[in-house]
C-alpha cells in the first residue's frame, strides 16, 4: 500500500479528529484529518497544473510545520518523490542537494527563503512554489474529491533523505513506500500508538526519525504537535504539560537538555506515557534519573539508520533497568545479525558488524550505485558500519562506529567534513577532528591543529585561534563547528600513516 493510500484510510476513519497542531502559526493552528487531506488536495492540484509527473523529485524547504506536512502529502498524492531540505543548512549544501536530486520544484515557506541563494535558478526560473496558507488560498479549489495520479508501486521511491556520506558529502538515501511502511508497522506496535494520543515533535522532518514519527501517529489517529524552538528547553517542558502530550522522543542531546535546562524531572506530566531515545546512547545515570523521577513513563530505546527507514532494533521498556546500554532486538520481519568481515554470523558475545535484512532496507543511494554496493551486499543485507554483539537473550549492544562518526546535539557528523573546512584556512597545515564524550551534547567536536605559522606568544595563539574559529563559522552551521581547538606540533599517525584518532582521544 502506498503511503497516501494508508493515510487516506486513516482520514476516512478519524475524520474530524485533530491531526496537527502548530503553535508557531497565528497563535496556534489546528488541523483535523479531513482538513489536512483537503488542504493537501488543493496543493496536489496546483502541482499537477505545474506539470508535475509521477516519480519526479519535489523539494520541501520549511521548518517542521503544518504547511510542510501538507506539502509532503500533496507530493505523495501526485506520485512524486519528496526531498526535505534543511533550512538551517548553508546555501551551498542546499544547492548541492537540489542539483543532485534533480528537483523539479521547491515547495517553500516564506520564512525559509533566506536559506535559498538569491541567484538560485529555482527563484529565477519559476521553479519555486510558496506553500504558506495565505499563498495557497489563491489556488482554485479542485473540482473532484480525489487527485488522479499515475499508478505507482509500493517499491517505488517515496522520499530521498540526504545525509552525510563517508566522505562528508551529502548522500541521498532513497526510501520506498514499502521501506517506510514496514518500519512504521514495527514502531506503531512498539510505542503502542493509538487514536487520541498526542506526540510532541522535537526533531526536523528532514531527519528520517521525524518523518517516521509523523507517519506512525497519522496512521494511528493520533495528533502531532510541533514544538517551540528547542533552544528554549523550558518552553518545551511547559508544552509537554499544557498540551497533555502522551509521547516524545529525541536524541540524547534533546533528553539531556530537557533534564538540565528544561526542568523535566521536576515537572508534573501526568499525560506522558513514553519517552523515546534514538540516535545515540543515553548515559545509564540519566536513565536511572528518569526512572526514579518518572516511574510511570516508559523509556523506549531504539536503534536505526536512515538507510533502514530507520528501524533496526528496539529495547522492550521492561528491560531498561537491567540493560540500560542495550538497543534491544529486531521486530518481526526485520532480520539483524552480527557478522565477521566475510559476512558470516558470529556467536553470542562476539563483536562484529551489524547487518540488516528486510523490507525496511533502502533502495539505495540516489544516483550513486557504487556507494550503494558498498553497503548493500548481494544478499540484500545492509552493512551498517556499527560494531556490536548479542547477548544470550538476543538483545544487541552497540560498541561504536566502524568509522569515526561524531554525534552531537542530535546531529550526525563525519570528521572529514570539518577537516576539509579547517584545511582550507591558510593558518592550518594539518587538522584532525574527534568527538569527545559530553554530558549535554552526547559528543563535543574537538579540533587538533598543526599551525602553518609560528606562534611566538599567547597573543599570537589567541589571534590565530579566533581567525580559525571565524573561518569555521563562515562555512559550517554552528552545530558542526568545533567547540574546542588544540594546537599541536604534529598529529599522531598509525602505522599506515593515517591520523590516529584514538591517540588524540587518549590525549597522546
Amino acid at each position: 500500500m502506498l503511503l497516501a493510500q494508508r493515510f487516506y484510510a486513516a482520514v476516512q476513519q478519524y475524520g474530524e479528529r485533530p491531526a496537527l497542531f502548530d503553535s508557531k502559526q497565528g497563535g496556534g493552528r489546528l488541523l483535523s484529518y479531513i482538513a489536512l487531506w483537503r488542504r493537501s488536495e488543493v496543493l496536489a492540484v496546483a502541482l499537477l497544473r505545474r506539470g508535475v509527473k509521477s516519480a519526479e523529485r519535489l523539494a520541501i524547504l520549511a521548518p517542521p510545520s503544518v504547511d510542510a506536512v501538507v506539502a509532503f502529502w500533496a507530493i505523495q498524492r501526485v506520485g512524486a518523490v519528496a526531498v526535505f531540505l534543511n533550512d538551517r543548512q548553508t546555501c551551498e549544501h542546499i544547492d548541492f542537494v537540489l542539483d543532485h536530486a534533480g528537483a523539479k520544484l521547491i515547495l517553500a515557506q516564506r520564512c525559509s527563503l533566506a536559506a535559498l541563494d538569491e541567484l538560485s535558478p529555482y527563484r529565477a526560473g519559476g521553479r519555486l512554489l510558496l506553500i504558506d496558507t495565505d499563498a495557497l488560498e489563491f489556488i482554485p479549489a479542485p473540482l473532484s474529491t480525489a487527485v488522479d495520479t499515475d499508478p505507482a508501486d509500493c517499491r517505488d521511491p517515496a522520499v530521498i533523505v540526504y545525509t552525510s556520506g563517508s566522505t562528508g558529502l551529502p548522500k541521498g538515501v532513497c526510501l520506498s513506500h514499502r521501506n517506510l511502511a514496514t518500519a512504521a508497522e514495527a514502531d506503531i506496535g512498539y510505542y503502542g500508538i493509538s487514536a487520541g494520543d498526542r506526540y510532541l515533535m522535537l526533531v526536523p522532518l528532514h531527519y528520517v526519525h521525524g518523518l517516521q514519527q509523523l507517519l506512525i501517529h497519522l496512521f494511528s489517529g493520533a495528533a502531532v504537535y510541533f514544538a517551540a524552538d528547542f533552544v528554549f528547553s523550558n518552553r518545551i517542558t511547559r508544552q509537554l504539560q499544557d498540551w497533555r502530550i502522551s509521547g516524545v522522543s529525541g536524541a540524547p542531546y534533546h533528553i539531556n537538555a530537557l533534564i538540565e535546562r528544561g526542568k523535566l524531572l521536576h515537572t508534573a506530566l501526568p499525560s506522558l506515557r513514553w519517552l523515546g531515545v534514538t540516535g545515540g546512547a543515553l548515559a545509564p545515570a540519566r536513565i536511572e534519573q528518569l526512572r526514579h523521577c518518572m516511574p510511570a513513563v516508559r523509556i523506549c530505546i531504539t536503534y536505526g539508520q536512515t538507510e533502514s527507514a530507520p528501524r533496526i532494533t528496539a529495547l522492550q521498556p521492561h528491560k531498561v533497568d537491567a540493560k540500560p546500554t542495550s538497543v534491544g532486538a529486531a521486530p518481526a520481519g526485520i532480520d539483524v545479525a552480527v557478522v565477521d568481515s566475510a559476512g558470516r554470523p558470529l556467536p553470542v558475545g562476539e563483536v562484529g558488524e551489524v547487518v540488516v535484512a528486510g523490507d525496511n532496507v533502502m533502495l539505495g543511494y540516489w544516483r550513486d550505485p557504487q556507494a550503494s554496493r558498498r553497503v548493500i551486499d548481494a544478499e540484500g543485507r545492509l552493512w551498517t558500519g556499527d560494531l556490536g554483539r548479542f547477548d544470550a537473550d538476543g538483545d544487541l549492544f552497540l560498541l561504536g562506529r566502524r568509522q569515526a562518526m561524531i554525534k552531537t546535539a542530535g546531529e550526525r557528523i563525519f570528521p572529514e567534513e570539518i577537516e576539509r573546512v579547517l584545511s582550507g584556512h591558510h593558518l592550518v597545515r594539518e587538522a584532525a577532528v574527534v568527538g569527545v564524550a559530553d554530558p549535554l551534547y552526547g559528543q563535543r567536536i574537538e579540533a587538533h591543529i598543526v599551525s602553518a605559522e609560528a606562534q611566538h606568544s599567547d597573543s599570537d595563539r589567541r589571534q590565530q585561534l579566533q581567525q580559525i574559529r571565524d573561518h569555521c563559522l563562515q562555512f559550517l552551521p554552528l552545530v558542526r563547528a568545533p567547540r574546542h581547538y588544540h594546537f599541536r606540533s604534529s598529529l599522531p599517525l598509525t602505522a599506515s600513516g593515517k591520523v590516529d584518532r584514538q591517540a588524540l582521544l587518549a590525549g597522546d
